[in-house]
């Protein structure tokens, strides 16, 4: 009677496991997903080291590696790809690259293109470009677009808090590799005045910049935590569009430390466009 009873509560869980084992995805469950999903999804949102929001579709997939970060085009025009950073309460899952002008175009509601108002003799026509960062951005344009931006997965878009993109480059102070710039590190991952100048005219003793802008997102190395671009390329807004961390490649390395800010003290309203300033994301799921 007692194997009796065994296989008769065999039966009855059998079909219960096949759901929950159907709703654990390995290869990284999507929000928005059938019920089916909910615990694997669930799971994803507070474990998985990447989140990848598709831009077109709306889902969200939560995976524990991205081999092909680098080399998929996607993940700077049709995805947003998204690191998860910080401990604690303190956790949070900002963009792996600086937000491109393709990935800006499917946001922003109007399809506005700001970086077109900026004079050529101050950025050229060759920083324009899918894969270029998008810059120009008014705080108050980009909060409003993200706003709007509702992905069918129900996740969210924002602006990062200043803690949030310290926690990206592992640091409040200094750079991603270390308390101080040397040549070898700014050359590998900073896009900065230093490392804009041309090799000709930086021997010669110049300390004019080269005309060019910014370079295209992920064109230098990752940080040790796999992030690119944190110094340098663009400012990015934080903090709400209150002020901007990061540094450009106008800008000398010193303004691309962690601790260097710039905001209203500097002129910087969030309804002013400014030629330097771009965004990073950070996903709410």
């Amino acid at each position: 009677m007692r194997q009796d009873h065994r296989m008769c509560i065999r039966r009855i869980l059998a079909p219960a496991l096949a759901v929950l084992v159907a709703g654990c995805d390995m290869g990284g469950p999507s929000t928005g997903g059938s019920s089916s999903g909910e615990l694997g999804n669930a799971v994803g949102v507070t474990t998985s080291d990447y989140a990848v929001l598709d831009l077109v579709g709306g889902g969200v997939r939560y995976l524990a590696a991205i081999p092909d970060l680098q080399s998929n085009a996607d993940y700077r025009n049709t995805h947003i790809v998204f690191r998860r950073v910080g401990s604690g309460s303190g956790q949070a899952l900002i963009a792996v690259f600086e937000l491109t002008q393709a990935q800006w175009l499917r946001i922003d509601p109007i399809a506005d293109s700001p970086w077109t108002d900026v004079p050529t003799t101050v950025v050229p026509v060759t920083a324009y470009g899918g894969s270029y960062p998008a810059f120009n951005l008014p705080a108050d344009d980009l909060s409003t677009a993200l706003a709007a931006f509702s992905p069918s997965s129900g996740a969210r878009l924002a602006i990062p808090t200043s803690a949030q993109w310290r926690a990206a480059v592992g640091a409040t102070s200094g750079y991603s590799w270390g308390a101080q710039a040397d040549r070898a590190n700014l050359a590998a991952q900073a896009v900065v005045r230093e490392t804009a100048l041309s090799s000709a005219r930086l021997a010669s003793g110049t300390t004019q910049i080269d005309a060019g802008g910014p370079a295209t997102v992920g064109s230098r190395s990752a940080s040790s935590a796999g992030l690119y671009d944190l110094h340098g390329n663009v400012w990015e807004w934080v903090d709400g569009g209150t002020a901007v961390l990061g540094g450009s490649w106008y800008d000398p390395a010193s303004l691309a430390r962690a601790e260097a800010t710039a905001g209203a003290g500097q002129g910087l309203l969030p309804d002013v466009d400014h030629a330097l300033i771009g965004a990073r994301l950070v996903l709410i799921p």
